[in-house]
């Protein structure tokens, strides 16, 4: 595991890429339980896209949004979504709505050794880092 920035218009910031992975995914799958507008769908098509890439992490492609003020608001307002959703749950709750997505990916959860009982039970590291990607993201879109 390593950091990796993650991008958004020329600006960055660094985050581990199997975090960032793991947030994409469940950004991924918790809004696609909504209707969005067309242009949106590309955007989580993209996500599943980079989530299968370790290096050179994104997620929101900038010629998508293209300086278009209403596509940048409608994306922070996903983000804002999403981040109430997972302010509202622990890391098991997490981990478990995208464990079956991750399974034969890059950043699958083996060995299960690793992703024991404590490591499930322990939110400060997921509050600081899995909810902490979104609001880095958030602050660089909107800068």
């Amino acid at each position: 595991m390593g950091a990796e920035p993650v991008f958004f218009n020329k600006k960055y910031y660094m985050e581990n890429n199997q975090i960032v992975s793991k947030v994409q995914k469940f950004m991924e799958l918790y809004l696609r339980e909504y209707e969005h507008p067309e242009w949106f769908y590309e955007a989580l098509d993209d996500l599943n896209s980079n989530f299968h890439i370790a290096h050179g992490k994104f997620f929101f492609d900038e010629e998508l949004i293209d300086k278009e003020n209403s596509r940048l608001d409608y994306a922070i307002k996903m983000i804002d979504l999403t981040l109430k959703k997972m302010e509202s749950i622990n890391k098991r709750k997490f981990i478990e709505y995208i464990r079956e997505s991750l399974k034969g990916s890059w950043c699958d959860l083996m060995p299960e050794s690793f992703y024991d009982e404590n490591w499930m039970e322990e939110n400060e590291t997921y509050e600081k880092y899995y909810v902490g990607v979104l609001k880095s993201l958030k602050e660089i879109m909107k800068a």
